[in-house]
């Protein structure tokens, strides 16, 4: 156990406007990602229909998530979801465009939005799509086709693919209610050294990535939809801000990994997180919301820890990490099966009940406008305070990232705790931790 001790507290960060994002941008829900045929580390083996995994979305509403990113159901090779051979056809074996239709339709009536997962890179170029589009696809130096995923690596800049990007989008948004989009390699695609007049080769990339979002965007704004868009894009740069209502935080999920694998303390491990956060914060676009995550369907796949965050971390510190991911500035995301392992055959345990009590308390004690400060406590305490604009209403938040306990002096004997997880005791006004315990107390 660990003393009382005088936090130092970081530099108090005030309510964040919108800056360069969308002017109507829609940030305010939990993400919870899925498919109807089950997840990616189990080889999609559920098989399920649109309509059949519909039967799935009280329980995710009932969580507290507010939107469905559902990972790609376009026609594809039967190998990977992403590599699409049509992306304006939705594969049959998953019901058609008339279950896609049904599943949004009964998503809506639970309050809940559904993206679509859009991979614009294109098909393997054997397929009818990348060979009617030849135009469409990067060269090489030597006027090859460039490849990328094993897939043709479409120019975004080209303008017949802009357009082609805008119609679709529009198509989904009107026909079957579509109200956003996850778009899948949204950093660009590869040099194209044949590119359309006024672009160079190197504009495939960044500009191509840019682009490619605010077709998306345009599509739905066609239709009559103010979109919410989440492009995977693991650079916060501005110019892609104004297009994109969250910001894919890989950087952060990256920052944890390397920190699990560094040889540091557990003090030394909620220190550099907390600075990094700061850092993170003082140096992004005003007003940017981060999607917050500690695994998504790449990485329980094939990168990174290529494993369950409760594999990775155990259940006990991956809860207490996913509390503080939850509590902080930005919007939570988990992947299917996080919630509840044995459905999916993995290993784990049921946390449907911790994510329902998290996310309810996120919503009852944390609006989503509040300012945060970070504090430094010198412990595996993990702490922080979220505040009102006007600063008449904060709440300390305290998540003990520690298999032993530790104590946080409150200069309080009874304090109004809101919410807890796990397990605390009072020492005058010392709060003490047990393992991996999260509390949000009243300020």
């Amino acid at each position: 156990m660990h003393p009382p001790v005088c936090s130092r507290t970081a530099a108090r960060f005030p309510i964040l406007r919108k800056g360069y994002v969308p002017e109507d941008g829609i940030s305010d829900g939990p993400v919870y990602s899925g498919h109807p045929a089950g997840t990616m580390d189990t080889g999609f083996s559920n098989k399920l229909t649109l309509k059949e995994y519909a039967g799935q979305l009280a329980d995710i509403a009932a969580m507290g998530f507010k939107n469905v990113w559902l990972l790609p159901i376009f026609h594809h090779t039967g190998d990977n979801v992403y590599e699409p051979i049509d992306q304006g056809k939705i594969d049959v074996r998953y019901g058609g465009e008339e279950e896609a239709a049904y599943f949004i339709e009964k998503a809506h009536e639970l309050g809940l939005r559904v993206l679509f997962d859009m991979v614009p890179h294109g098909p393997r170029p054997v397929y009818p799509f990348a060979k009617q589009h030849d135009d469409w696809v990067s060269k090489d130096r030597s006027g090859n086709n460039q490849i990328e995923w094993e897939c043709v690596s479409f120019d975004y800049n080209n303008p017949e693919y802009y357009e082609y990007t805008v119609d679709l989008t529009a198509y989904y948004a009107e026909k079957l209610g579509l109200d956003g989009s996850r778009i899948d390699c949204s950093m660009g695609g590869l040099s194209n050294w044949q590119p359309v007049e006024g672009f160079r080769p190197s504009s495939s990339g960044f500009a191509g990535g840019i682009n490619i979002v605010r077709a998306t965007r345009e599509g739905f704004i066609k239709a009559g939809v103010n979109p919410i868009l989440l492009p995977e894009n693991f650079h916060p740069n501005p110019a892609f801000a104004k297009y994109s209502d969250m910001f894919y935080d890989m950087p952060l999920y990256r920052t944890i990994h390397n920190l699990n694998y560094s040889d540091i303390t557990e003090t030394e491990f909620v220190q550099k997180l907390e600075q990094w956060l700061e850092a993170e914060h003082k140096t992004s676009v005003r007003g940017q919301v981060k999607l917050r995550f500690l695994g998504n369907h790449d990485t329980v796949t094939w990168t990174f820890d290529a494993a369950r965050p409760q594999s990775v971390y155990g259940t006990d510190k991956a809860k207490a990490l996913w509390s503080i991911l939850s509590l902080i500035d930005g919007v939570p995301y988990i992947y299917q099966g996080d919630e509840d392992p044995a459905s999916y055959n993995l290993h784990g345990e049921n946390l449907r009940q911790f994510f329902t009590d998290l996310l309810a308390a996120r919503k009852a004690y944390l609006p989503a406008e509040y300012g945060i400060s970070y504090i430094y406590t010198d412990t595996p305490i993990f702490a922080f305070t979220r505040f009102s604009e006007d600063n008449s209403d904060s709440r300390l938040v305290l998540v003990n990232l520690s298999s032993s306990a530790n104590s946080y002096d409150i200069n309080e004997e009874n304090p109004n705790v809101l919410y807890k997880d796990g397990s605390y005791r009072m020492d005058g006004t010392a709060i003490i931790l047990e393992p991996y315990t999260t509390l949000i107390i009243r300020n």
